[in-house]
């Protein structure tokens, strides 16, 4: 693997980090082509990288390899605890709220 000890950690992190953003998340996909990513580093055809479309008006995205999400994952949110429990209080906090619309629509619906 690389700076993450297994894909669960990767996963989790990758999780933090797209809970800062309500819709435009970052999202694992395979290559169809060869890609740079934005910092230089080759994507190789069919393999997993990760994209975050920048608006809902522009088909424009950003496209990083694993190894440089993996980068970005360890400078932006694993070496920061506090970064860590707020985008986990956001994960908790959405999933409430899931969990308090699922019930509000399962009262309203008869029986």
């Amino acid at each position: 693997m690389g700076i993450f000890k297994n894909e669960a950690e990767f996963q989790k992190a990758l999780d933090r980090l797209n809970a800062f953003s309500m819709d435009l998340k970052w999202q694992a996909t395979h290559a169809r082509q060869e890609h740079v990513d934005e910092f230089g580093i080759k994507i190789a055809y069919g393999a997993i990288y990760y994209r975050k479309r920048v608006s809902y008006n522009s088909s424009f995205a950003v496209k990083l390899s694993r190894e440089s999400m993996e980068k970005l994952l360890d400078l932006t949110v694993e070496i920061h605890p506090g970064m860590e429990q707020i985008a986990d209080k956001l994960l908790m906090a959405r999933e409430q709220g899931l969990r308090d619309a699922v019930a509000m629509l399962e009262k309203d619906v008869p029986a």
